[in-house]
């Protein structure tokens, strides 16, 4: 399992130790990369089944990128240091790749853990509305919850080309899966005023992977690819809405990060991700 961190272990441990529960009935091991200020600390009863690489300073890209290099498993699950996993939920990844030898990537489905506030419901729902375990649209799988065959990935990944290359390229393979059955809580809140910046640096950051790894989508100038790719997001967000019976109401915060991630995504391709990767998490 590889989890990727710029938060500090105070905010993280509960969610570490979820993790290590799940991991312990297939005998699992946690990759925890960390890019914080200070290294996590860990209890001792927990160090032989976790490894720590500690890159501070470095983002979640290069984290994520760091932690697949040094996987070992047969399978590598991968979630983010903010998603609650149930305690089974490393034991239906194993028996379902188990049971097809051919399946090499398995993605599942997310539910949201931050319903209080406005704000945060649209934040989840700009990134999560096709995860729904009711409804699950989604065909690529998300990187809050997704097990790839070790065989299918290279031995040392470029940062952001899981995220912007593989995973994308995976929704259209015969050996990939989408499974309702498994699923996450997506925990996270940036705040009324953040969370627009917060897409606005993810925008950005697409924006210059995609074209660094040349998975640009469409024809045109760049403005309309930016156009189109917000309009389909939305058309699919929408449907996926309705299809849990939420109401039209329920899309129009979400069209606001749309817009601020349309934005960056054109600040992304035309001057490079800045230092937008520093403010994920």
């Amino acid at each position: 399992m590889v989890i990727p961190t710029v938060s500090s272990w105070d905010a993280v441990e509960p969610i570490i130790r979820g993790v290590l529960t799940a991991l312990e009935p297939v005998d699992g091991e946690l990759l925890l990369a960390s890019g914080a200020a200070e290294p996590p600390l860990l209890l001792p009863r927990n160090v032989a089944r976790v490894r720590i690489l500690y890159l501070p300073g470095a983002d979640v890209f290069a984290l994520r990128a760091a932690g697949i290099a040094a996987a070992r498993s047969e399978v590598v699950a991968v979630t983010e240091d903010h998603c609650r996993l149930p305690d089974d939920w490393c034991v239906r990844v194993r028996d379902l790749f188990a049971a097809d030898p051919k399946l090499e990537v398995l993605g599942g489905a997310v539910v949201n853990g931050s319903e209080q506030r406005l704000m945060d419901r649209a934040n989840f729902r700009m990134t999560f509305a096709r995860f729904a375990p009711a409804a699950l649209h989604a065909q690529t799988p998300c990187i809050s919850n997704v097990a790839v065959r070790r065989r299918a990935l290279p031995a040392a990944p470029a940062p952001g080309w899981f995220e912007f290359s593989f995973l994308p390229a995976s929704a259209a393979s015969a050996r990939t899966a989408m499974c309702s059955d498994i699923a996450v809580t997506h925990v996270q809140t940036h705040g009324r005023w953040w969370t627009p910046f917060a897409h606005f640096h993810n925008g950005r950051v697409s924006g210059a992977y995609r074209a660094k790894f040349g998975t640009l989508l469409g024809k045109g100038g760049l403005f309309r690819i930016a156009n189109r790719e917000m309009r389909t997001h939305l058309r699919a967000t929408r449907a996926a809405l309705q299809a849990v019976g939420e109401k039209p109401g329920a899309l129009v915060a979400v069209q606001l990060l749309a817009l601020a991630h349309a934005i960056g995504f054109v600040v992304g391709v035309r001057r490079g991700p800045g230092t937008s990767a520093r403010h994920l998490v």
